[in-house]
């Protein structure tokens, strides 16, 4: 009994490590493709993201000459600026748009078993999890100044 539980989530693991490099796989291409724009106007880019790609916007803020405080008060929910690369990144002055996006690339799924006190498994729970991929970008005066991709 103990071999199938072992088993199953021998399997489960494996399967939740392949979709994490599918995932992996998409977000690598997705990473050097921004890396290649750094630069570009906004305009040009925010197509490639939304049009080519198909992401979704999912936050965005803009401002001129933020200061510290203001960045970290208009930070994102996910995917936060930490306070030292805050402080890198929006050091210049400029007029500043912020904006994060975000697009499903694919399901994880995993299952659970319940070990009953008489020793029998019983309750099967499946659980699908959706993997997202993030990408935030930071124009300065229209151009590409900063971008991450998770």
């Amino acid at each position: 009994m103990k071999f199938k539980i072992w088993a199953s989530f021998v399997c489960a693991m494996a399967l939740v490590s392949f979709a994490t490099s599918q995932r992996g796989k998409e977000v690598k291409v997705y990473a050097e493709g921004m890396a290649q724009m750094v630069g570009q106007g906004s305009e040009d880019v925010i197509k490639k993201i939304a049009f080519v790609w198909k992401f979704g916007l999912l936050e965005q803020w803009e401002a001129a000459n933020p200061s510290l405080e203001k960045v970290l008060k208009n930070n994102f929910k996910k995917h936060r600026f930490s306070k030292r690369e805050a402080q890198d990144i929006f050091a210049p002055k400029g007029a500043y748009k912020v904006m994060l996006f975000q697009k499903p690339v694919g399901n994880a799924e995993a299952s659970t078993e319940t070990m009953m006190g008489t020793g029998l498994v019983g309750m099967h729970e499946k659980n699908v999890v959706q993997k997202l991929a993030y990408i935030r970008v930071v124009f300065r005066d229209g151009k590409l100044v900063h971008q991450r991709v998770w």
